[in-house]
């Protein structure tokens, strides 16, 4: 069930990323790279060595956009919570 409520949050986040101005490519790209380290933990969750980095990020990258995309803030603030839920 955790997975599945992470792969809507990642669905809602890439939904969020696309609204992006197109200008904004290096947000874009920042961004997606994101998304491929979430879902890459997602498909292999044996890969724990990582998880902190990959939070550290998230949590920086909320506080980054927070000002500039809040829906896009809030799309990376429901993933990390449903990682923490997860124990990641």
């Amino acid at each position: 069930m955790p997975n599945e409520k992470l792969r809507k949050s990642i669905k809602n986040l890439r939904d969020e990323i696309d609204r992006i101005d197109s200008s904004n490519v290096a947000a874009k790209e920042k961004m997606n790279q994101l998304l491929g380290e979430l879902e890459d933990r997602l498909d292999h969750p044996e890969q724990s060595e990582d998880s902190q980095k990959l939070m550290d990020k998230l949590e920086g990258m909320i506080a980054e956009y927070e000002v500039k995309h809040p829906r896009l803030a809030e799309a990376m603030e429901e993933i990390l919570v449903t990682l923490s839920n997860m124990g990641i």
